[in-house]
């Protein structure tokens, strides 16, 4: 399953490309998004040096913007939740169904995407991309295999799980089977199956 990182041209009419362009040093931090056609829900934490009060202002005046609300601010950092009538980013990653690693940064116009998921779906954010004309670098993109984040006990039952059928649809063997195969109590393996399950399902969304 590849392993994708890429560096994202924001269109110029999404607020988060106008404020960061005005402000080039600061840091855009998405925390959360959500998005359907034509809304976008989010929060965003950012970083600037003596100009979080300017910052916030620009975005509440934002025509792509129909809400805010300033959660916490301090210093040289402010919490953000917003609501937009121009989600591009998000809607981009919607249609090509892609969960996207969150949180990701936003500088000077630019945004950094993290991505594991399938080739075919790589390929389908590039058509997505094209149609809605966001322009991207592919910075990187390699196979992550399961041998990176599961020890070898916990492979070595996965894979006995899945030659048994233990995740097939019905099942072809329980889990007491696939403990008594490998030699070992339900209990034990239960949880062993369980805790390479969440690092593969969180590794897959990020």
């Amino acid at each position: 399953m590849p392993k994708a990182s890429l560096s994202i041209e924001i269109p110029d009419d999404a607020w988060v490309s106008d404020v960061s362009k005005s402000y080039p040093d600061a840091v855009f931090r998405v925390l959360s998004a959500f998005a359907s056609e034509g809304r976008g829900v989010g929060i965003v934490e950012v970083e600037a040096d003596g100009r979080i009060e300017e910052i916030t202002d620009e975005i509440s005046e934002h025509d792509a913007i129909a809400e805010i609300q300033l959660l916490w601010s301090e210093g040289n950092e402010a919490l953000v939740e917003f609501e937009t009538g121009k989600p591009m980013m998000l809607l981009a990653a919607r249609r090509s169904g892609i969960p996207v690693r969150m949180p990701f940064e936003i500088r000077d116009g630019t945004g950094n995407w993290e991505l594991t998921t399938s080739r075919e779906r790589l390929s389908e954010l590039d058509s997505v991309f094209d149609t809605m004309g966001i322009s991207y670098e592919l910075e990187y993109v390699h196979e992550v295999r399961s041998e990176e984040f599961l020890t070898d006990k916990q492979r070595n039952v996965m894979e006995t799980a899945l030659y048994m059928g233990y995740y097939d649809t019905p099942r072809e063997s329980s889990l007491s089977e696939v403990a008594e195969e490998i030699g070992i109590a339900k209990s034990t393996c239960s949880e062993i199956l369980h805790r390479a399950e969440e690092k593969i399902v969180k590794e897959f969304f990020g």
